[in-house]
């Protein structure tokens, strides 16, 4: 071979000269590719962990509380650092009974401010409560500001259970439709019913229910005497459609039926 044609041979393959000279933006490429896909995938679980928020609170709204926690944890798994959500899931511990769990975990929540400290005392008071410790359950209620306790509905329930031990009817009957602006306190509002019932506080009924559908019958009849005394005819038909559904044998079913056949 003439000397032209030895340099040829001594060149590397034209793949390889074309990577070494394209190395730097290769490497860019590269990096770039890695943190597009770490964006991905980071989107895609955050996305998915807000989806099973919607469907935790869809479920804690209609009384499936077990399978809202089981979902919730899911959520604490996926997004370890959502501060809101482990305020969420403390809350539902408490909804679940779970009052000594719930209280255990009061501690590890992050305080960002004034009013992470208040949502505290208030789960806290909750627990007290039901636990039977009134008086620290009171003591804590009696800390928080004159607003929060006539308006804020998360402290109503409390005030009302309070006030339901007391024997005190007519406060009780005051502090429920407060309660109701709080739409996950419609379980606990309902617990009411059977008694409100039995003292005629039909109004009271009707200021403080939720649009939430009913888990216990006896609590959904007595709703459905309010409503037809009141002639609240909207109301009555939706506990009606579901009582069709959820309680066809029970007979306290026909007087609301006969109800809106006449």
């Amino acid at each position: 071979l003439n000397p032209e044609g030895m340099d040829r041979l001594s060149q590397q393959p034209p793949f390889w000269l074309w990577l070494g000279r394209n190395r730097p933006r290769l490497l860019w490429l590269l990096l770039a590719l890695t943190l597009i896909g770490t964006w991905a995938y980071r989107t895609r679980t955050s996305h998915r962990a807000e989806m099973i928020k919607d469907v935790v609170v869809a479920l804690r709204d209609t009384g499936s509380l077990e399978t809202a926690e089981a979902a919730g944890n899911e959520v604490m798994a996926m997004l370890p650092d959502d501060v809101d959500w482990q305020y969420t899931m403390a809350r539902l511990l408490v909804m679940r009974g779970k009052y000594r769990e719930a209280l255990a975990r009061l501690p590890d929540l992050p305080q960002r401010s004034p009013y992470d400290q208040l949502e505290k005392e208030i789960i806290r008071a909750y627990c007290m409560l039901y636990l039977g410790d009134l008086d620290q359950a009171l003591a804590i209620v009696a800390g928080f500001p004159e607003e929060t306790r006539r308006e804020d509905g998360r402290v109503a329930i409390i005030l009302a259970e309070m006030a339901q031990r007391a024997g005190d009817l007519d406060r009780m009957a005051e502090y429920l439709p407060v309660a109701s602006r709080w739409k996950p306190n419609a379980g606990r509002i309902r617990r009411f019913y059977p008694q409100l019932q039995r003292e005629r506080r039909w109004d009271t009924i009707a200021a403080s229910d939720l649009e939430a559908p009913f888990t216990d019958a006896t609590e959904a009849f007595s709703a459905c005497e309010a409503f037809m005394t009141l002639s609240l005819t909207p109301q009555l038909t939706r506990i009606i459609e579901q009582g069709e559904t959820l309680w066809p044998a029970d007979p306290r079913l026909l007087e609301p039926l006969f109800y809106m056949i006449l």
